[in-house]
């Protein structure tokens, strides 16, 4: 007789407390598998379990009996008398505030004949359900059976392994959705918020009062936002919540949690709104002119991404400048053009105060398309220079903008092969930069 079989571990479990119903549920699902062994032929299972509601999560129940049906497809397998299947059936769980658990059930189909009537070989199945997760706060879980996860062994006449396979039967499908009272939470008292200690745009600190808990100790405290998880658990009365939206009015409650993890699931609560945003960002287009000392000037266009702290002035911005086009008349004589390209290395920054702007920026400076009397000048790509600080100043800066002006100095550019000399020539020296800023 074949032999069929689910196990799972845990702590808590699916069921006890004071029954108020019984209820079946049963999930059925057929799953294609991968791999051309299985000629396309899906795997089929059936699983019930008949469980009370509403379930008490505390104190521990025994477990729900599981019932059903496991068929597997048994056809071509080659000098196979019999099929072993071994693996595991992924749980998923989730409670009511959004927490997921998954937790594998182990699944066992051994001595599977593999002449079975319809090319499928069906085994009763007696097992017991799934250990709950912590659900403290929670007011039901519901239990999805994903990914069988096999490992399929074909078994000759005499016993022999005949090859073996993994196998992955991917899906989703709800089994179970338990209303669920925890009757710990009557257990804990304290815990609540006691003050909210600081208050930023981004952030709020509080502090809470310490919890005990009749039936043992308490292992840490969870504050929650809005009656969800923010990600600050502790073992001490106090915290600070980072990440949250400027300007938003929030609820802080604690869950103080017991060693098995389940708690009030939020105490308290207090109410908390963050502080306005003291930075300000604003993209401003950027045109203007640029001139080197060598007399080659051409106009520039791009942008200046700005976020400015308020409080302090200090400001981080980005410049992105479109390639350049210069030209001009080399001593007065020799007609000249180039393009020079400068990309930001490192992010700008600078300061605002009393309305003027101030910006330093690390640039990377690139030149090629050089002619001379129309004739081109070849040069590497490397052509240029590195780390050249730009810095930028504009009076009289407001929100709708300004005119910056400043520019940056090359000692000489390098990485210019053979025409390096005239490349120097050029571009050496200081090249002024205007930029009018206007708010986007």
């Amino acid at each position: 007789m074949a032999a069929v079989g689910l196990a799972i571990g845990g702590a808590v479990a699916l069921g006890g407390g004071s029954a108020s119903a019984a209820t079946t549920g049963t999930v059925q699902v057929e799953r294609a598998c991968s791999g051309p062994q299985l000629q396309g032929k899906p795997v089929r299972a059936t699983f019930t379990a008949t469980y009370s509601t509403p379930l008490f999560l505390y104190p521990p129940a025994s477990p729900v009996q599981v019932g059903g049906s496991f068929s597997f497809p048994v056809t071509g397998f080659a000098g196979a008398a019999t099929v072993d299947v071994d693996g595991t059936a992924l749980l998923r769980m989730t409670d009511s505030l959004g927490r997921t658990t998954e937790r594998p059930m182990v699944v066992y189909a051994h001595d599977l004949p593999t002449g079975a009537p319809g090319g499928y070989a069906t085994a009763a199945v007696r097992s017991f359900t799934p250990y709950l997760p912590d659900a403290s706060g929670s007011t039901k879980i519901t239990v999805d059976l994903v990914d069988l996860s096999l490992t399929v062994t074909p078994v000759s006449a005499q016993g022999t392994p005949v090859g073996a396979f993994d196998t992955t039967c991917a899906g989703s499908d709800r089994w179970l959705d338990l209303p669920i009272v925890n009757g710990i939470a009557d257990g804990i008292q304290g815990g609540d918020v006691t003050g909210i200690t600081d208050v930023t745009a981004t952030s709020v600190s509080l502090t809470w009062s310490r919890a005990y808990f009749v039936f043992g100790d308490i292992a840490d405290y969870e504050v929650l936002v809005d009656g969800k998880p923010a990600g600050v658990i502790t073992t001490g009365l106090s915290g600070t919540v980072t990440g949250l939206q400027p300007n938003t009015d929030y609820w802080f409650t604690v869950n103080a949690r017991t060693p098995t993890g389940f708690g009030t699931g939020g105490a308290g609560p207090m109410h908390a709104r963050t502080a306005r945003s003291d930075k300000v960002q604003a993209t401003y287009a950027a045109t203007g002119g640029t001139r080197f000392a060598s007399g080659l000037a051409g106009e520039v266009s791009g942008t200046l991404a700005t976020t400015v702290t308020t409080s302090t002035g200090a400001t981080a911005a980005k410049l992105e400048l479109a390639p350049t086009t210069v030209a001009g008349n080399y001593g007065g004589v020799f007609p000249v053009s180039a393009r020079v390209t400068l990309t930001e290395q490192a992010p700008t920054t600078g300061t605002l105060t009393a309305g003027t702007l101030t910006t330093e920026s690390t640039v990377s400076a690139r030149f090629d398309g050089i002619t001379v009397f129309g004739f081109p000048v070849k040069v590497p790509a490397t052509c240029g220079a590195d780390g050249v600080p730009l810095r930028l100043s504009a009076a009289g800066f407001g929100q709708a903008g300004g005119t910056a002006t400043g520019g940056y100095q090359l000692a000489k550019p390098t990485g210019c092969g053979v025409n390096g000399p005239l490349v120097s020539s050029l571009f050496s020296g200081r090249t002024s930069l205007e930029l009018t800023l206007a708010k986007r």
